[in-house]
């Protein structure tokens, strides 16, 4: 039994690595359009979002910068690149646990603290990489129901919301994920049915 629990955590922090490598590398050619000082949205603004919480990328690039001198960008990029080390840390099985703390806080201050960019995965991620920090060999078939019961919950209630979710019961929930660019040849497919109940079923 003690081969398994340990199985499992070396599956995890790898996969996770993996997942949030492959999410955050394709933004690397526009991070100072998305994160730097002249980003696409105003900062000021930003700050004022009631779901912010936390240092944001912004707030740290200001500090670094205040008492460096170093522009807005640069910090940027070296937090992307300590972003993306961390994750190649966790996916060869270094460091884990400090890995997964750093790659944390990192995820919070590029997503989380900034409501605009984040999303259910965030959060999802934020929770995997808490797992990955607190994992220990003695606790490890305890940490992972703990782990299988919180992804309940998240199911659990995420299920019902959309069960009594008005634009589930109508079809526009589905019909708006079907017009993201990934599912156009469904769409042509389903326009070409005209049969206008089926979103709704």
């Amino acid at each position: 039994m003690q081969h398994r629990p340990s199985g499992w955590y070396a599956w995890h922090h790898r996969a996770l690595g993996v997942v949030l490598f492959m999410a955050f590398a394709p933004l690397l050619p526009d991070v100072s359009q998305l994160f730097g000082a002249a980003s696409l949205f105003d900062i000021a603004l930003l700050r004022l979002h009631p779901q912010g919480y936390g240092w944001s990328v912004y707030d740290l690039a200001f500090v670094v910068g205040r008492y460096t001198g170093w522009p807005a960008s640069l910090t940027v990029y070296a937090l992307s690149a300590f972003y993306l080390a961390t994750c190649v840390s966790l996916i060869a099985g270094r460091q884990v646990r400090v890995a997964a703390l750093v790659l944390l806080l990192l995820h919070h201050i590029f997503f989380v603290a900034v409501p605009v960019y984040s999303y259910g995965f965030d959060f999802l991620a934020l929770s995997a990489l808490f797992y990955c920090a607190v994992y220990h060999r003695q606790w490890a078939g305890y940490t992972l129901r703990l782990l299988q019961l919180h992804l309940c919950l998240v199911y659990f209630f995420g299920g019902l919301n959309k069960a009594i979710g008005a634009t589930w019961h109508n079809g526009e929930a589905l019909w708006r994920a079907l017009q993201q660019p990934i599912g156009a040849p469904l769409i042509r497919g389903v326009e070409l049915m005209q049969w206008p109940w089926l979103c709704t079923a």
